[in-house]
């Protein structure tokens, strides 16, 4: 969505690859809220509004599944065990994968790759 983003040209160019693919994307409401909330500050409101409507766009792609109390608690027990300096959102999103059964990341964080996803 920024422009001016270091990874904005890889991100759409792994996007197109990837979504031609017959695969399944899947996000929560903690990572919209993080992205929004980024995109707020940023950028601007628009971009961040430009954000929504992709997702709504995209909502045959883009599965959103809402965090769990479990999840949360899971993640403030990652939070705490990590020496690493983990957002707390992270910590959250591994413990939603885990549950999930979810093993790849399309990520440029490198922390997804350290606690053992596999970023695409």
């Amino acid at each position: 969505m920024d422009t001016d983003d270091d990874f904005y040209l890889h991100a759409i160019k792994k996007w197109k690859l990837l979504s031609q693919d017959d695969r399944e994307f899947v996000t929560s409401n903690f990572i919209i809220d993080e992205c929004a909330t980024l995109f707020l500050y940023k950028s601007s409101k628009k971009t961040a509004l430009l954000f929504k409507k992709c997702l709504l766009e995209e909502s045959e792609v883009i599965q959103v599944n809402r965090v769990t109390i479990q999840d949360e608690v899971e993640g403030w027990s990652i939070f705490e065990k990590k020496s690493e300096k983990l957002s707390f959102t992270d910590c959250v999103s591994f413990a939603q994968m885990k549950r999930l059964d979810i093993t790849q990341a399309l990520s440029f964080d490198k922390h997804f790759a350290q606690v053992g996803f596999n970023l695409v």
